[in-house]
């Protein structure tokens, strides 16, 4: 969402408030404004993990051309095992995966489930009690004798899942070092634990040398284990991937508490909505916002230019998470109307990111932490699902959603608690973007 509004003067009051837990009905003002000074910044140390018993991976030795999820992992695992890190991403990139970098179901990405003969999606069991015959699983593709003898929870969520990327990149890189390449950079050793790891353990390594898989992994191994070569000639890192680089366990669970800090400029918005918020509106500024200054300056209507609240003139959001994490409260309490989403106003708490396009969101991992946690804690307090229940104005929707939804709904009238209000009017943002709404639901745990 972005509002090209003239600039207005405010008064800033720095308080800390924590939010206490909803209750049917509206919200008191001591629901909204408990203060709690000795609540913490949301800052770079903290993580989105669902567990303090999470490994959380964070840089890697790896050629930056490879994606920073990837990366960061396949060191980790690499090392652990005494294996080149380069030698595990060649096998996964060029042996396993056609010389590409997929992009990785959640709770890395949100690309397809793993090609797999035993899995059809990354919710359902481990391998079943009966071997599916023939066949692999998982982005490392260990087929279930395999997998039952190698297993690995690299990521120490208790669980060892055959797809899931940092158990199967540990487990593909215990079983290489088992085939010869621990400890070693000699590519004729490399070659046979290649060559082992697709043939198998036992097969005749004589005929090593016309083998494709095994010459195309050492031919990505030359490649990732000379940067200045890999920068330059594989394909440059996917952005997108970057987010989950920091944590391979991703829930609710432990995303908070996050720092408030209350600023009330658009007071009581457009009215308080009589019952708490059913919904959380995700947007970004579209501009280069790096204060709390900039976006009210950006969302005030002051004039009524932008045809908000004739009485008011207030075009505003509840909450905006600035690029350095902070978060703001812009209302003076949360159950208020504020104009950020049309049709949905009267349901959502509205989050205005500072950034000026996805990419730029996608690539502040410290924002988007901030946002993560954020969310979750208003998911929580407010009973809020991660599920988009358009018709009931519940859930966790991005703008660009809501506005294609209302879109193909015109006329039609809502459900439930908006029973009798009807879609009448719609438009076309296009914020926060598919990818970022992706991403943010994997951190919170949601496909």
């Amino acid at each position: 969402m972005k509002l090209h509004i003239a600039k207005r003067t405010f008064l800033l009051a720095s308080v800390f408030i924590i939010l206490a837990p909803a209750t049917a009905g509206a919200l008191s003002d001591s629901q909204v404004n408990v203060l709690n000074l000795g609540i913490r910044y949301f800052n770079t140390e903290d993580t989105v993990s669902a567990s303090s018993s999470c490994t959380s991976f964070s840089g890697g030795t790896l050629p930056t051309s490879i994606p920073a999820a990837y990366n960061s992992i396949f060191t980790a695992a690499a090392t652990k095992f005494n294996v080149p890190p380069a030698f595990l991403a060649a096998l996964f990139y060029a042996g396993e995966h056609g010389s590409s970098w997929p992009t990785p179901p959640a709770p890395y990405g949100n690309g397809q489930p793993w090609k797999s003969s035993g899995k059809t999606s990354p919710g359902e069991p481990d391998w079943p009690t009966q071997p599916p015959g023939p066949g692999a699983a998982g982005p490392f593709q260990f087929e279930y004798p395999t997998w039952q003898t190698l297993q690995q929870d690299g990521n120490g969520d208790g669980k060892k899942d055959v797809e899931d990327l940092t158990d199967a990149a540990f487990a593909a890189a215990s079983y290489l070092s088992d085939l010869g390449a621990k400890g070693t950079n000699d590519v004729t050793k490399l070659q046979e634990a290649a060559y082992h790891y697709n043939a198998g353990p036992h097969a005749d390594p004589s005929g090593v040398d016309t083998s494709a898989y095994a010459n195309n992994v050492m031919a990505a191994y030359a490649e990732f284990s000379n940067p200045a070569s890999a920068n330059s000639s594989t394909q440059p890192a996917d952005t997108s991937l970057s987010i989950s680089s920091t944590s391979s366990c991703s829930t609710t669970s432990n995303l908070g508490p996050v720092s408030i800090i209350q600023n009330g400029s658009f007071g009581i918005g457009d009215g308080v909505m009589g019952h708490q918020p059913t919904m959380i509106g995700i947007h970004y500024t579209a501009g280069n916002e790096q204060t709390v200054q900039d976006v009210i300056n950006d969302l005030k209507d002051p004039d009524g230019t932008k045809h908000c609240n004739q009485i008011t003139h207030s075009c505003s959001v509840q909450l905006t998470v600035l690029p350095d994490g902070s978060i703001y409260q812009l209302t003076s309490r949360l159950d208020v109307i504020t104009e950020n989403i049309i049709n949905f106003n009267d349901a959502d708490i509205g989050i205005e990111i500072a950034g000026k396009d996805e990419s730029t969101l996608l690539n502040n991992q410290t924002q988007f932490k901030a946002v993560s946690a954020l969310v979750a804690q208003l998911m929580q307090e407010y009973n809020i699902k991660i599920e988009k229940d358009f018709a009931n104005k519940a859930g966790l929707m991005g703008h660009m959603e809501c506005d294609d939804w209302s879109q193909a709904h015109l006329s039609s009238t809502f459900s439930g608690a908006y029973s009798g209000e009807t879609v009448n009017s719609t438009d076309s943002h296009q914020d926060p973007g598919p990818n970022y709404m992706a991403q943010l639901r994997a951190a919170l745990g949601g496909q």
